[in-house]
């Protein structure tokens, strides 16, 4: 288009953070956030490419197709793909002429999501998420209280990956108990949006909900009733994995049954580090007699053939409850029914070659070079 936009062009190709903060305008915000933040993202979206194996973006022109999207300015967009892996970055350019009309200026650089390539290669990889939070924004209203707060969670978030190997119980009580201030103060910011602290929020609530449940089913009195070994028959082995599951259906924690599937020790992680110590050495105790014992009575009494077990797990009515498929009430429930009806169900079902739930782990070899 012209060398100034060539060489915005060249310096993302060639993953240059140092040449887009001497070529870009400190003045105005690309993506509706400053020019300093917006380069620290791309220079972690560069980072991404660089881990994956890239060493040159490959510069793909384009337009952008969605007519809403500054549609007074120019359709200018541009595909970045990896040299090695075809991940690929889009961005939509905004572009208006200089003063003396002899050049152009960037007026804005932010992601575009309907980018027709004029010369598309046959296949491509994963797209490289390029977002900024609503809080980055330069037109985001901030006040002292938020400002510390937002500032307070990042503390927290950096405390809590300093565990790099384990994290005890009482680590993580006196964790939430530390920040618990912080996460008071952001459930009770109502704005909607997509904020910096949502990270913290969610994580903080996922181990309120964990420390929950994990109390829940280590009760020294349930403890004790599921590894009583007095009578040893199946009826009452079944007893006490429907008692489990229970809780864990409670809980929404079902998942676990087939997430653990093939472990040999059953601790929680926090993204850094296991969580172990106290409720969850508990925990993990308890798992590892359930889980070998469950799973021989699932395959015994597996109520599916592997169509229905693949049209189950497929059908978007049960999108929401396919980890049911798992617990042996589903199974002992659908084969009490079919008594109810009439109908014989045959043992033997349970399918090695069919696994449970339905995922490809296979990669598609067309697209490797």
């Amino acid at each position: 288009m012209n060398s100034f936009f060539n060489k915005v062009i060249f310096a993302i190709s060639t993953m240059d953070i140092e040449s887009l903060n001497l070529l870009l305008d400190s003045s105005i915000p690309y993506s509706d956030v400053p020019k300093e933040i917006f380069l620290k993202r791309l220079g972690k979206v560069f980072s991404t490419f660089r881990e994956e194996g890239d060493t040159l973006l490959i510069a793909q022109p384009g337009n952008c197709c969605n007519l809403e999207c500054n549609p007074e300015s120019a359709r200018t967009a541009y595909r970045f793909v990896g040299n090695k892996t075809r991940l690929y970055l889009d961005l939509r350019f905004i572009t208006e002429k200089s003063d003396d009309q002899k050049d152009y200026r960037i007026k804005d650089i932010y992601s575009c999501y309907s980018l027709n390539c004029l010369h598309p290669f046959d296949w491509y990889e994963n797209h490289i998420p390029f977002s900024f939070f609503d809080d980055e924004k330069v037109d985001f209203p901030k006040n002292p209280d938020l400002i510390i707060y937002i500032e307070k969670q990042k503390e927290a978030m950096r405390d809590l990956n300093s565990y790099s190997i384990d994290m005890t119980e009482y680590e993580l009580r006196s964790w939430l108990m530390r920040h618990q201030s912080t996460f008071d103060f952001f459930e009770s910011y109502h704005e909607g949006g997509y904020y910096s602290w949502s990270f913290f929020t969610m994580r903080y609530s996922l181990f309120l909900d964990l420390i929950r449940f994990v109390e829940h089913i280590t009760k020294p009195s349930f403890l004790e009733e599921i590894f009583e070994e007095k009578d040893n028959s199946e009826e009452t082995l079944i007893k006490k994995i429907l008692s489990i599951e229970k809780t864990l259906l409670k809980h929404n924690h079902t998942y676990l049954i087939w997430v653990w599937k093939n472990e040999e020790q059953y601790n929680f992680y926090t993204n850094t580090a296991f969580i172990r110590g106290g409720i969850f050495d508990q925990f993990a105790k308890l798992w590892a007699w359930f889980k070998p014992r469950h799973l021989d009575l699932l395959k015994k009494y597996f109520a599916l053939t592997p169509l229905e077990t693949e049209e189950f797990c497929t059908e978007l009515k049960h999108e929401s409850s396919t980890d049911t498929i798992h617990t042996l009430s589903f199974h002992l429930d659908v084969r009490k029914k079919a008594r109810s009806n009439g109908e014989y169900i045959p043992m033997g079902l349970w399918s090695e070659d069919q696994p449970i739930p339905f995922w490809k782990d296979d990669v598609d070899e067309t697209k490797k070079a």
